[in-house]
């Protein structure tokens, strides 16, 4: 008895001693990190892009080609080399326009096969292509049998990926669709008309449970870090310039916004999304892009904020530049008013923004109510004009932020 009790007693200490020694779980891998490149001239800018970034994502987008019903079928003119450089897996993506007639043509699966040879002729680590496709649902079925034929010649190396939009999510044909490719991206800005906005968090969070449902394979999230604006004839204009004269709408996506529609995804977790592209990588002159240093901040659950400063800038006989520069993360919104101590003030030449008014001792400056923009971008910098004092002193800081 006293051994079958000490036995037994030396089970239960052993059970107890391997149950606290149970490894604990592995923690939950964090999301992926990639990024799409969308011009199709490449300059410098990209190179200085590339470098600071080199750390951050996991994967480049790369736009190749679009192929349009009105200008056909466009390579971009992307630097190879840069590329090269970059040191890190790549997807083609080639973009086919909603209004193509018909996608099922031998030529246009040819033209996708000659750049996809030619990129793999390169010294760089090509895994995939991706089709951007922004069509109607009724014209899905077409696209099956597209990517189909599309799939059957693709190196079996390299992976085959689609875009997909939220109107699509009630379509028969997204099964297939899913079904042929290995992973896909869904776009969760820019789907609506824009007058509505680019980016709408909680419609964003719905569409990502509701394809998480549907999707039987690995998919992604396409997040936004750009703004758009909108010429008087209706074009949108984005990371190219328009050659069109006149003001513009302009809309903005708040770094806000898709941070907090991270931070909800995170803790919910989709069983099936990997990771977020972010549209798009910000080159230093891209003047709608979000400033680099804010979108490594949302990358990185880093806290935000906005610090916008007036400059006056002294030049030759007295005579100072007047510049707001927003040093912080996010969109500012430009003062209502504006005081600077002065003395013997005479001329100035101040553009629209502001309405001057020059006092004994002071400057004042007023909003033009009239702006159709009342905020500057994060890393920007506005020219509010010129004027001329035997002094100025500005070390005005307005650390305001445009509401969410």
């Amino acid at each position: 008895m006293r051994r079958l009790a000490s036995a037994l007693w030396l089970g239960i200490g052993l059970g107890s001693i391997s149950a606290c020694q149970q490894p604990a779980p592995s923690p939950t891998p964090a999301f992926e990190q990639q990024v799409y490149i969308w011009q199709r001239q490449w300059t410098a800018q990209h190179a200085i892009a590339l470098q600071e970034s080199q750390h951050s994502f996991s994967q480049l987008r790369v736009l190749a080609a679009q192929a349009h019903p009105q200008e056909g079928w466009i390579s971009a003119n992307v630097d190879l080399q840069q590329l090269q450089k970059a040191q890190r897996p790549i997807i083609a993506v080639v973009r086919l326009d909603g209004q193509l007639s018909s996608l099922n043509t031998p030529q246009l699966l040819q033209q996708i096969q000659q750049l996809v040879q030619h990129w793999q002729q390169q010294p760089m680590q090509l895994v995939g292509l991706e089709i951007d496709y922004d069509s109607g649902t009724t014209k899905l079925p077409a696209y099956v049998d597209f990517l189909r034929g599309l799939r059957q010649q693709l190196p079996q190396s390299l992976s085959l990926s689609m875009t997909v939009l939220p109107a699509w999510l009630d379509a028969p044909a997204l099964a297939e669709l899913r079904a042929i490719t290995d992973h896909s991206v869904l776009q969760v800005h820019a789907v609506n008309r824009i007058a509505q906005g680019l980016f709408d968090p909680k419609q964003a969070a719905t569409w990502i449970e509701r394809y998480d449902r549907q999707a039987a394979r690995p998919f992604y999230v396409a997040l936004p870090a750009y703004g758009a604006a909108v010429t008087a004839s209706g074009a949108i204009e984005s990371e190219v310039s328009l050659p069109e004269a006149g003001a513009r709408q302009e809309y903005t996506v708040d770094p806000r916004a898709v941070a907090a529609l991270m931070q909800q995804i995170k803790r919910q977790r989709p069983a099936q999304l990997k990771g977020w592209v972010w549209f798009r990588l910000p080159l230093p002159n891209d003047q709608r892009a979000w400033a680099w240093s804010t979108l490594q901040k949302v990358m990185t659950e880093q806290p935000l904020q906005a610090q916008l400063q007036l400059r006056a800038n002294p030049t030759t006989a007295g005579l100072y530049d007047l510049t707001l520069v927003n040093f912080g993360d996010l969109p500012a919104v430009l003062p209502a008013s504006i005081d600077l101590n002065a003395q013997a003030c005479s001329v100035a030449d101040i553009r629209p923004t502001y309405q001057l008014n020059i006092q004994a001792n002071r400057v004042h400056l007023q909003l033009n109510p009239q702006l159709p923009n009342k905020t500057l971008a994060a890393g920007k910098r506005q020219i509010l004009g010129w004027i001329r004092c035997d002094q100025l002193h500005s070390s005005s800081i307005f650390n305001d932020a445009s509401p969410l």
